[in-house]
């Protein structure tokens, strides 16, 4: 497993390095509207840099490990493939649907399968979520959004 981080944390450290550089391209303020297209993946692949970092600086202090094997049963891996599907659906339904809808939808969906609770109180979650986060995106950072057929 100590191998597979360092190679793994090495990859995302060498990727993360590349989106810095990418994003450093792109302009960091649009005149009128403030955030440019660049902060973002520039703010989060900084993040990211970080954390693999520290992921291959970990593993290469501490010693070797104990053979430890890694087991996934068919129902972690099921529950795995339906939140990944969910996430492609939500993807391809932002579209149509638009996307305060959609992701009222998906985190309407997801809370009832990842916490199990009653399907009105998730609808409730998916519906203040989804205001909340179209009202920061439109009204604070004043971003198009995909209004799809209902408008949301």
């Amino acid at each position: 497993m100590r191998k597979a981080n360092i190679l793994t944390g090495s990859i995302i450290l060498v990727l993360s390095v590349f989106v810095i550089y990418q994003a450093s391209l792109l302009p960091p303020k649009i005149t009128g509207a403030g955030l440019g297209p660049g902060i973002v993946p520039s703010f989060l692949a900084k993040i990211l840099a970080v954390l693999s970092f520290i992921l291959v600086l970990q593993n290469i202090i501490k010693g070797p490990e104990k053979n430890l094997e890694l087991v996934i049963t068919k129902q972690e891996l099921t529950g795995l493939m339906l939140v990944f599907s969910t996430q492609a659906v939500y993807l391809f339904s932002i579209k149509y649907l638009g996307f305060g809808s959609a992701t009222c939808l998906f985190i309407t969906f997801l809370s009832n399968l990842l916490g199990n609770y009653a399907w009105w109180k998730c609808l409730l979650l998916g519906l203040i979520s989804a205001v909340f986060i179209v009202q920061i995106f439109r009204n604070m950072l004043g971003l198009p959004l995909v209004s799809g057929i209902t408008g949301f």
